[in-house]
């Protein structure tokens, strides 16, 4: 089943390098250019 709170969450973990559970501008931009998956869905082609 596909539960979007669990996976933002799992997203955040994941991009989140400090372990505050908060991502920065620079966590999530990072984030998004090192994920393949996630730089797919934000990059229009």
């Amino acid at each position: 089943e596909w539960n979007p709170k669990k996976r933002a969450k799992e997203i955040i973990a994941k991009l989140d390098i400090s372990g505050d559970k908060k991502l920065s501008k620079q966590e999530f931009v990072n984030g998004c250019r090192n994920d393949p998956v996630i730089y797919g869905l934000l990059v229009s082609r």
